[in-house]
């Protein structure tokens, strides 16, 4: 069997991350020990699982056909980090040339590869997921499309909240639209978010554990840093319309409805964080279409990886995000 070249480098790509995620050199995640803890249960008592566990479905079944296949829960947490960094890797790499690729790779790494594959591997999945789903809608391969959105859902249920915004049909977008419908959804949003929130809580019980992360966070969320390079390109984007490439058009909408649910369900805490986290993905897409821009957003482009980036040092490795152990 052959084995292109692209294939092969996202298979040499994902067992690097793999590797990573099993040494874990940089410490522990917050949210490691959760999984951890997760996979033994599997291990004693699976059905239980399948009944009393928040975790999604595709989740869950997955997860328990590699507990097993691996005895050590380090490898069943590296080979779910394979998958998704493998299919990142080349998926994300059709959207750019080969003499390119570094710069979403680099992006990729510091802005999504700790906070997703070695923290929210759930998350980290369901955004493979919704890059196939992307690349497939691009090419019209739309039974595929459905396929891999009914996995992503199965990963974690916020990829349903991206999925329908990646039906827009790209000749419709004009930037007074994307501002008009953004609007819109915001204030959907706003006017929804409190009926929303008590009909949540009443019925799904890990929600009120969400509820209860506080307004502090709520308002930390809300200005993250992160978001600053997001911004920062969102508003060239709009400057320099003309200077986008046609995917990056289409994407540059799907972030700025993002950012519209995401503010207006703002009182529904990690939820409304977590689902913005499946938006911003598409942003690997939009930095692996440099090669196809023009001039100046090119440069926007790379400073905004460049912006990224030092963030991404700061929060994840300066401020210790990391703990040393398991505790």
């Amino acid at each position: 069997m052959h084995l292109s070249k692209s294939k092969a480098l996202a298979l040499l790509i994902g067992g690097i991350a793999a590797l990573v995620a099993m040494l874990q050199p940089f410490g522990y995640s917050p949210d490691y020990i959760q999984y951890d803890y997760f996979f033994d249960q599997l291990r004693l008592d699976y059905l239980y699982q399948i009944k009393e566990s928040r975790f999604e479905f595709g989740f869950l079944h997955s997860s328990y056909l590699l507990t097993t296949i691996f005895r050590d829960n380090i490898y069943v947490y590296g080979f779910f980090v394979f998958i998704a960094v493998g299919l990142k890797a080349y998926f994300g790499g059709r959207f750019s040339t080969r003499n390119c690729a570094w710069i979403f790779l680099a992006f990729y790494f510091f802005k999504f590869f700790p906070l997703h594959e070695l923290t929210q591997l759930r998350a980290a999945m369901a955004a493979s997921f919704l890059i196939v789903v992307f690349y497939y809608l691009s090419v019209e391969r739309y039974w595929a499309a459905l396929l891999f959105s009914l996995i992503a859902v199965s990963f974690h249920n916020s990829a349903g909240l991206v999925l329908p915004f990646y039906l827009i049909p790209k000749f419709a977008l004009t930037r007074g639209r994307i501002v008009a419908v953004s609007l819109i959804l915001y204030l959907g949003c706003y006017f929804a978010s409190d009926y929303l929130v008590g009909f949540m809580a009443d019925r799904i019980y890990v929600f009120e554990t969400y509820l209860n992360a506080g307004l502090e966070s709520r308002r930390n969320a809300a200005f993250s840093p992160v978001f600053y390079p997001e911004f920062l390109m969102i508003i060239l984007s709009f400057i320099f319309w003309s200077d986008l490439s046609e995917v990056m058009k289409k994407i540059l909408a799907i972030e700025v409805f993002g950012f519209s649910i995401f503010y207006g369900f703002i009182d529904l805490g990690v939820v409304a964080v977590r689902g913005h986290e499946l938006f911003s993905v598409l942003w690997l897409i939009f930095v692996a279409q440099f090669p196809f821009a023009k001039k100046n957003i090119r440069i926007g482009v790379m400073v905004f990886v460049l912006g990224s980036i030092l963030i991404a040092i700061y929060l994840y490795f300066i401020l210790n995000f990391f703990a040393g152990e398991i505790q």
